[in-house]
């Protein structure tokens, strides 16, 4: 009898641990959301040294095929007295990684660093490639070194620089 009643006791506690660890659906969505809201970066070495980029876009992209992207944005260039030098439109080509940071438990937000392939084209019709566009949202437990925005290194846009409503943001759909 005793066995009876501890089996009892047991299994509806080792039920609720098991569903209490269980991963969210979320955590398995092939397809990521991503939003980059007025992001500013600083160049401090590289062709555009002292150089600011602004930039914003959304869009979604699969995490499992890395050519299912559809992000896109626009861009704005500062020289380092502020005037505006070049501006224009971007556009993610493919995914080169996306690391997840972990989510906001009981919602769709996460956080993580995704690396795209992204081509840039200005107003004047030139276009440039990079294979560096880094965006970060530091939701969930990113490692202690990494910063919100975007980066773009192979240019020199690595600093980047905090400032109100500038957030980037991954929503599992």
């Amino acid at each position: 009898m005793r066995r009876i009643v501890l089996r009892l006791l047991l299994i509806p506690a080792m039920l609720g641990l098991s569903l209490a660890t269980a991963v969210p659906a979320q955590a398995h969505a092939r397809f990521l959301d991503v939003t980059i809201n007025r992001t500013l970066t600083e160049a401090p070495s590289g062709p555009f040294a002292g150089f600011s980029i602004v930039l914003s876009g959304a869009g979604t992209f699969s995490r499992t095929e890395p050519s299912k992207v559809h992000v896109s944005g626009t861009f704005f260039v500062r020289d380092a007295s502020g005037d505006v030098v070049d501006h224009g439109a971007w556009r993610a080509n493919s995914l080169v990684s996306f690391h997840s940071y972990g989510f906001i438990p009981g919602s769709p937000f996460l956080g993580g660093d995704a690396m795209f392939v992204v081509t840039f084209q200005d107003t004047m019709g030139h276009t440039d490639q990079v294979s560096d566009f880094d965006v970060q949202c530091l939701i969930g437990s990113p490692p202690p070194d990494a910063e919100e925005g975007v980066s773009i290194a192979s240019i020199g846009f690595s600093e980047k620089i905090e400032g109100p409503h500038r957030f980037t943001l991954f929503e599992a759909i």
